[in-house]
């Protein structure tokens, strides 16, 4: 498969995100710990104690007791494979390698889906495809060491080799073909996007025949392949095909309510980086124009003397909308753990439905509307561009080297990947996102059985999760015994910024309380 260089427009578009994200990258590297551990999630670290312990002790665990299936393939083994060739990699380092990658495959994704715009709806409205990667929610994505830029990359390189009206060789088959199990691999939703592309295209070939409908067929396949690949590890490690963070979550949010709005959220800010700013019923508005201007669109074809001309357009401009639609309410499943880094799986069909909008709003006028655009997404996220998401993280930073200092054994925390980490020993994760074996208990709200049955001496987090109400129904503590048995030591975040208001503290179970 020989990846087009021909076109300057898609090159720049994607030299640009690139120099950002790199740029963003190396200024947090050259900073000080406060401020690194600042834009790094807890979960990322998650996922290097899991390949730290793969690589040394053959299995997938994050404390080096229990059996866990909380990581998504692709990466867990990229971060394998690191560990595995430069040993014990220093954070600071591993950070800038990850880092680097983030912001190369960035680009790469932003260049693909500078191509498919410019494919389908003209050079013009390249500027549109892009400006979502300059929003906050996509940037931040370069620094957060997760797997989001290696979905971001097969989500845009699928959906530009899939769309491509070209007849198949063998080696654009094995390429299509790995494209979607890869994709899969980064994360097993991904079949989405080449789901409803396929759908799109079998839908409409009764009307128009497109060698794309093939090419998605076949990314497709690799999609499922890829999903049955980790259902098949997930049962290898743990005797269950779900992930067991995705049962935590599913949990959580059934526990609370199904809700569409965090997505929404996510949806919003991508479209409108000031969504956040808008009042509730300006955001109701504004998403509700997507539809509008769908069914504007859709009219304006049905009337078009050359219809004909608009098919391919207008197949991809509904694919796009229908996966965004798509993801919202498959994630209102998981509207509790809906983090930043799900939004990965909406940058590129966003990007590709603000050219289409663009494009049938504007037509052979499009170019200045479509720099106002772009340049209104550069100024809103010019202040955010270098800010710090999570400035409590540092306390969670200096509460493992505490616990190093200290040498506990037995400790437990909920949110336990920094303070891990930097502990340097083994800390259980109580939250199930990173320990299989507790989900259980969590669900029958006995969590206080299993951190006696393990005998944990000491929990380490801050107050809030044993104040909140919402937090302690949700983990499956919501019993007076944790507030008999559990007695409130001293903060060991020394005098780091709060999280909801709250200290994080060394908390100590009193011998013998039942």
């Amino acid at each position: 498969m020989n990846i087009p260089l021909s076109g300057w427009a898609p090159i720049v578009a994607g030299s640009f995100v690139f120099i950002g994200m790199i740029f963003r990258v190396l200024f947090f590297y050259n900073s000080s710990d406060a401020a690194l551990i600042g834009v790094i999630p807890d979960d990322a670290f998650y996922y290097i104690q899991m390949a730290r312990h793969r690589v040394s002790e053959g299995i997938w665990t994050f404390d080096g007791v229990s059996v866990t299936t909380g990581f998504h393939f692709l990466y867990g083994y990229i971060l394998v494979f690191i560990y595995s060739i430069v040993g014990d990699i220093n954070w600071r380092n591993l950070f800038l390698i990850i880092g680097g990658l983030a912001s190369v495959f960035m680009g790469l994704s932003a260049y693909f889906t500078a191509r498919v715009a410019e494919n389908f709806f003209g050079k013009s409205s390249i500027m549109l495809a892009v400006a979502p990667f300059f929003t906050f929610t996509a940037i931040m994505q370069s620094t957060a060491m997760m797997e989001s830029w290696l979905v971001l990359f097969f989500s845009a390189s699928s959906l530009y080799f899939s769309t491509q009206d070209k007849d198949l060789s063998l080696s654009d088959t094995i390429w299509l073909f790995l494209l979607g199990v890869f994709g899969s691999l980064s994360r097993s939703d991904f079949g989405l996007l080449p789901g409803v592309v396929f759908s799109a295209f079998l839908i409409s070939s009764l009307r128009f025949k497109s060698k794309s409908l093939k090419r998605s067929a076949i990314v497709l396949a690799g999609a499922v392949i890829g999903v049955f690949i980790i259902l098949l590890q997930n049962f290898f490690i743990s005797g269950h095909f779900s992930q067991g963070s995705a049962q935590v979550k599913l949990y959580w949010s059934a526990l609370e309510g199904h809700s569409v709005l965090p997505v929404i959220g996510l949806v919003g800010s991508i479209f409108l980086p000031f969504f956040a700013k808008l009042g509730k019923w300006v955001q109701i508005a504004v998403l509700l124009s997507f539809p509008v201007l769908v069914v504007y669109s859709w009219r304006k074809f049905i009337k078009s003397k050359n219809r004909s001309n608009y098919y391919p357009s207008l197949i991809l401009a509904f694919s796009c909308f229908f996966t965004v639609v798509g993801y919202v309410f498959f994630y209102r499943f998981n509207s509790r753990g809906a983090n930043v880094w799900y939004s990965a799986n909406l940058i590129v069909p966003m990007g590709i439905m603000l050219a289409a909008i663009g494009v049938f709003l504007f037509r052979k006028r499009l170019l200045i509307p479509a720099f106002l655009v772009l340049f209104g997404y550069l100024y809103v996220d010019k202040a955010k561009f270098l800010s710090i998401r999570w400035p409590h993280q540092i306390g969670m930073l200096r509460a493992g080297l505490f616990l190093k200092d200290k040498k506990f054994t037995k400790v437990a925390a909920w949110n336990a990947g920094i303070i891990s980490y930097f502990s340097r020993i083994p800390v259980i994760n109580i939250d199930g996102l990173a320990n299989d074996e507790v989900f259980p208990y969590i669900k029958k709200n006995t969590l206080f059985d299993y951190l006696r049955s393990n005998n944990i001496d000491y929990l380490i987090d801050y107050e809030e999760m044993l104040k909140s109400e919402v937090y302690r129904k949700r983990g499956g503590y919501f019993d007076e015994r944790m507030d008999r048995c559990l007695r409130s030591l001293y903060p060991v975040d020394a005098g780091s910024p709060k999280w909801s208001e709250t200290e994080l503290k060394l908390f100590e179970f009193i011998p013998n309380c039942k």
